[in-house]
């Protein structure tokens, strides 16, 4: 989780324990926990849909600066798509694979992570000298709406990570911190459903 949905969270975390008197973080991290409470599962519903309204409501008040973040999503988009079709086809030209995982941890330890905002000449040979020297690229795109914001890690002996240059825009942030947040949520309910 970084630090702007840590952010989020502990805003919400002081909003629940006054409201619920529960601690959001304890909730998420182990539900199991409060399952000797009467009605926990019923107070759970309830953290849920007020953490979905509050962080709903963060996102309509950022959408002020959208129209910004849109124009430059679009350019990222536009670039992702752009890189995308080239390590693709250099990678099936090198019989490199190509893998698109649902999701990916790194640790950080180690690997150079560089950060695109165009594609010419030399960033073109630049991937295709990454290409050409890794065992396998994966790709970590992520999409929001309709935008897609490109990330690729280059496997082998010298690990790498290339990011299409993302937009830095509060919109964006709450959106995926709130989403990373409803999950969390969404899991401790499911996990309290057995027991």
């Amino acid at each position: 989780m970084d630090k702007f949905t840590e952010g989020i969270l502990n805003r919400l975390d002081r909003d629940v324990k006054r409201k619920f008197g529960l601690s959001l973080n304890a909730v998420i991290d182990e539900p199991a926990r409060y399952m000797h409470e009467k009605g926990f599962a019923v107070k759970l519903s309830r953290i849920n849909d007020y953490v979905d309204k509050e962080t709903e409501k963060m996102v309509e008040q950022a959408k002020g600066s959208s129209r910004a973040f849109h124009e430059s999503a679009s350019k990222s988009d536009e670039l992702t798509r752009k890189i995308s079709a080239y390590i693709s086809s250099h990678a099936r030209q090198n019989g490199i694979p190509l893998v698109q995982p649902a999701d990916v941890e790194l640790r950080s330890a180690g690997k150079n992570t560089f950060y695109l905002g165009d594609l010419d000449d030399s960033t073109s040979r630049f991937l295709e000298k990454l290409i050409g020297s890794s065992q396998f690229v994966v790709d970590m795109t992520k999409s929001y709406d309709s935008l897609r914001l490109g990330s690729w890690l280059f496997g082998g002996e010298n690990e790498c990570v290339v990011s299409v240059t993302r937009p830095r825009n509060s919109l964006l942030l709450l959106r995926i911190g709130r989403a990373e947040i409803m999950d969390r949520l969404k899991e401790a309910m499911d996990s309290i459903k057995g027991l």
